[in-house]
């Protein structure tokens, strides 16, 4: 995603946030996997272990993001 430098947080590119004063570049992915900051071909969902989060902490990953992604296509 966004490009931020912690030693100045007023320098951020590439980040998309609707209604902010960075909205800016194309912001967040939903669909392919970051692994070690590189972007992959890999489908973010399923979401691994979907079945523990959903045992431990009663959510699932999978609507969030699905949610999300709805929710970016309405903007």
């Amino acid at each position: 995603g966004g490009n931020i430098n912690l030693t100045n947080p007023a320098t951020v590119t590439n980040s998309r946030i609707a209604n902010s004063s960075y909205a800016q570049g194309e912001g967040a992915r939903f669909v392919y996997r970051y692994i070690d900051r590189q972007l992959t071909n890999q489908p973010l969902l399923p979401w691994p272990m979907e079945s523990r989060v959903q045992a431990e902490l009663r959510i699932s990953v999978k609507t969030i993001i699905r949610n999300a992604i709805l929710g970016a296509a309405q903007q």
